[in-house]
């Protein structure tokens, strides 16, 4: 547990029970306020995760539809989708976190549901939107602006005055140039080099990047 002695530690559920939870654990677990009471999987209602017990998605409605909750699925799709339901059908918050090695402007504005990895550096006037991964060691200069249910793999470099749209994925190590504006439901792959404005529903790769293919919501990302 962590935390200072005497400290009363809010509850927050967690959704997800795989690699992506794995990590997020990890953040809120640097975080002073917090402690994790149980893990979220849309059936299973027995076992445990990470040594907290495992409890199914219908009794965390009926029970704890007030709570506080973090949805860790690394697919945007799907984590756009539970997040959706989970506003339309209970009282929850949803509290953001930051690992304690990120470094954040102080003019950084964070929307519900935002989880900031390890290394990770954001830089003045950035703004995120809800629900949205901000991985290991990625990039974000100065004036961004990043849509909900968006994410950045590890070590993404977004330069300054770019426009993320909602529910785009951009791979590892791919590097987006100084002002380019990003479609919704696009894909950005690893190692990509995006030198000009990429449309909605697109999926990207190479240096420079080209499209590749279009792209539906629930398509894999490649």
């Amino acid at each position: 547990m962590n935390g200072h002695l005497g400290m009363s530690l809010k509850s927050v559920f967690v959704i997800g029970c795989g690699g992506h939870a794995k990590v997020v654990s990890q953040v809120i677990n640097s975080d002073d306020s917090y402690e994790i009471v149980a893990y979220v999987d849309e059936q299973t209602d027995t076992g445990d995760f990470l040594g907290k017990p495992l409890m199914a998605e219908g009794r965390l409605q009926k029970d704890h539809n007030d709570s506080a909750v973090f949805v860790a699925i690394g697919f945007n799709d799907e984590r756009q989708r539970v997040a959706k339901n989970l506003t339309a059908m209970g009282q929850h918050s949803f509290p953001s976190f930051t690992h304690v090695s990120a470094s954040l402007a102080p003019d950084t504005i964070l929307g519900r549901g935002v989880v900031i990895m390890p290394n990770a550096a954001l830089t003045a006037n950035t703004t995120i939107g809800d629900f949205c991964v901000i991985n290991t060691s990625s990039i974000l200069e100065h004036d961004c602006v990043v849509g909900d249910f968006s994410s950045l793999a590890p070590g993404a470099i977004v330069c300054g005055e770019c426009r993320i749209g909602e529910n785009v994925y951009i791979g590892a190590g791919a590097m987006i140039k100084q002002g380019v504006t990003i479609g919704d439901n696009s894909v950005i792959g690893a190692g990509s080099v995006i030198l000009q404005d990429v449309g909605a529903n697109l999926v990207v790769v190479g240096a420079p990047g080209r499209a590749v293919k279009s792209r539906k919501i629930y398509d894999p990302y490649f």
